[in-house]
C-alpha cells in the first residue's frame, strides 16, 4: 500500500488538491483490496483551482498531479471520487476558462 504520511498529507491540503479519504482504517486494514462489507470507501479533493499562480502554493502546476497521483496509487480503489470547491481559478475571460478546464480533465 502506498503511505501518504501526515507531513506529506499537510502538505498536499496546505497547498490546495487536498486529499481526503473516507473509512481510512478499513483502507489500511484493506490489503485484499475494498472497504470492509457494508463500508465504502472515497476520495475527497477539494478547491483544486487549477490555473493559480502564486503564493501560497509555489508549486501549483504540479499540486493537483500530485495530488491525483497519490490517488492512482492506492492499493485498494476508492468506489468514488468526489471534486468540491473551485476546479478552476477565477478568470473573467470565457476562453480562458474553458482552456482551464480542458487542462483540469486532462490531468489524470
Amino acid at each position: 500500500m502506498s503511505t501518504l504520511d501526515r507531513r506529506d498529507f499537510l502538505k498536499l491540503a496546505g497547498l490546495g488538491g487536498a486529499v481526503f479519504a473516507s473509512g481510512l482504517s478499513a483502507c489500511a486494514s484493506a490489503s485484499s483490496g475494498g472497504a470492509a462489507d457494508g463500508d465504502f470507501y472515497f476520495v475527497q479533493l477539494s478547491d483544486t483551482h487549477w490555473g493559480f499562480e502564486g503564493a501560497p502554493n509555489p508549486d501549483a502546476r504540479g499540486t493537483l498531479k500530485k495530488a491525483v497521483a497519490t490517488v492512482n496509487s492506492l492499493s485498494a480503489a476508492p468506489d468514488f471520487i468526489v471534486f468540491t470547491g473551485d476546479l478552476t481559478h477565477t478568470t473573467d475571460d470565457p476562453k480562458e476558462r474553458r482552456s482551464r478546464m480542458a487542462e483540469f480533465r486532462d490531468i489524470r
